[in-house]
């Protein structure tokens, strides 16, 4: 079993998302993985490419794998980590597997405003 962790750089900090969205999904095609664990998975429902599909980062790029016939059963999971209460969206983590997810699980560590890190 192979497994590729990717942290995809949310698309609202990093340009040209329809063209790197495309790149990533050639270079996960390379990897040949089973699992892909991404990270920095963004949901924005005022970014054009979401207000266009209503998918998040992730769910984009599988849409993209699909297209080109690979992935075609696979099963995601995203869990949001960091929501933005002032704009409504939130950043992430997700599995994309070929194979079945039997248990899913979170942890999360609460952060107090304004508490440096120990």
């Amino acid at each position: 079993m192979k497994i590729v962790s990717w942290n995809i750089a949310n698309y609202d900090d990093h340009p040209k998302w329809i063209t790197r969205k495309n790149l990533i999904a050639d270079e996960i095609i390379k990897a040949d993985a089973d699992i892909l664990a991404l990270q920095e998975v963004r949901f924005n429902k005022d970014h054009p490419s979401t207000k266009a599909t209503y998918m998040n980062s992730a769910e984009q790029i599988l849409s993209q794998l699909q297209s080109k016939n690979k992935f075609l059963d696979a099963k995601i999971i995203t869990q949001p980590a960091m929501h933005y209460q002032a704009n409504g969206f939130w950043e992430g983590l997700t599995i994309i597997s070929k194979n079945d997810i039997m248990e899913t699980g979170s942890i999360f560590h609460s952060h107090i405003h304004n508490q440096k890190d120990m």
